[in-house]
């Protein structure tokens, strides 16, 4: 969430954490790597330019056409270039892990770990990219984000975890829960709780200088990467993409909470 977002929430070793001796709380559950996910996502990506480029390489080799030649040469060498940088990142990064605790998570990232307490999320992103090739879905990434205070984000991928799609409704429960009696309590007491460039207050919705006030919501869905917001006529009032959209789990959390009165 934005500086104007919910407030209160503390980082990992102040106010009340620099005390509790566990501030994360008993382990629950422990999510190993998955080099496998990242290296197979690293192969299709650089199959898909493969597809692309040699189609244009080799007619412009065999009929003597030098911008065909050009154009297949720059895709081969910037698939290339992906593939390597790819595989090198994933050596390097070495096998990720995530500790899931009672009030946080740790994420292992070869020798170094870094911890999140539920309370202390500014922002929660969830995501979701499919790769398609030739029509049909072959692979793809999902995961989320979770900033600190301190601006420092972290991120849990399929790409270098297992168990993904069990551990990030985990988080977004959790951080929820955790974000939604501070934001309950700004409401109430005439503030605005904003989700990237959407406000909430206690009338209603704004953005970009429009407003729907509560009792003109319609159906809020989230489908296929995109949160849409209609009103009681059914017409579109916002329409967003999922991954630029800030604690979308909590927003949905406050609507409900005000449109079900």
């Amino acid at each position: 969430m934005t500086s104007e977002g919910v407030s209160g929430a503390q980082a990992p070793g102040q106010g009340e954490g620099a005390q509790d001796p566990d501030p994360l709380g008993s382990p629950l559950a422990e999510f190993g790597g998955s080099k496998k996910g990242a290296a197979a996502n690293t192969l299709l990506g650089a199959g898909a330019g493969a597809l692309v480029s040699v189609p244009l390489l080799v007619p412009g080799v065999v009929n003597g056409v030098p911008p065909l030649v050009l154009l297949g040469g720059i895709g081969l060498a910037l698939t290339a270039l992906f593939t390597v940088r790819s595989l090198l990142r994933l050596r390097r990064e070495g096998s990720q892990r995530v500790q899931l605790h009672e009030r946080g998570l740790i994420h292992h990232i070869g020798d170094q770990a870094e911890q999140v307490r539920w309370s202390g999320v500014e922002e929660l992103t969830v995501f979701g990219q499919t790769i398609v090739l030739n029509g049909a879905a072959v692979g793809g990434v999902s995961g989320c984000y979770l900033q600190r205070p301190d601006g420092h984000k972290v991120i849990l991928t399929s790409h270098h975890l297992a168990g993904v799609e069990r551990l990030v409704p985990h988080i977004v429960t959790a951080v929820t829960d955790a974000q939604a009696p501070l934001a309950l309590d700004r409401l109430e007491q005439g503030e605005q709780v904003a989700f990237g460039d959407v406000r909430m207050d206690g009338h209603g919705l704004e953005t970009s200088g429009r407003r729907l006030v509560w009792s003109q919501v319609g159906a809020v869905d989230v489908h296929q990467g995109k949160v849409t917001v209609q009103d009681v006529t059914g017409g579109r009032w916002m329409r967003k993409n999922v991954i630029l959209f800030p604690n979308l789990p909590l927003f949905l959390t406050l609507v409900s909470h005000h449109t079900s009165r």
